[in-house]
């Protein structure tokens, strides 16, 4: 069931499928999906694709700090443009972050980065 609406003023909505036997076949209401490795939400927002995509990031940046003592700037550019931005970038375009804090979160990483 979906609710809209105001307040308390709610419309509930249930969504089904038929069968090939022609029996209906009520979806299941969930929280988030998955699907194509990008985060869907039930309110459709990307807090939660910014947070995992960040994460993810960091993660790599701080494995190539832990892997590769000795960086010059060209080789370190090199790695940030082949491991570290595909994981911010991965499809930007589904989930475009628009609010401040998402946006901040995927801008911490670059500021992390520019700081090695």
């Amino acid at each position: 069931m979906q609710g809209y609406g105001r307040g308390t003023q709610t419309i509930a909505t249930s969504y089904s499928i038929s069968r090939t036997d022609g029996t209906l076949c009520t979806l299941a209401e969930v929280e988030e999906e998955k699907d194509l490795g990008v985060i869907l939400t039930k309110d459709l927002k990307a807090g939660r694709q910014c947070r995992e995509a960040a994460q993810k990031a960091m993660n790599v940046l701080r494995t190539i700090n832990r892997h590769f003592t000795r960086l010059d700037k060209t080789t370190f550019l090199i790695l940030y443009k082949s491991y570290v931005r595909p994981l911010l970038e991965f499809s930007i375009q589904a989930w475009s972050p628009s609010l401040r804090k998402d946006i901040n979160c995927l801008e911490q990483v670059q500021r992390r980065a520019r700081s090695w």
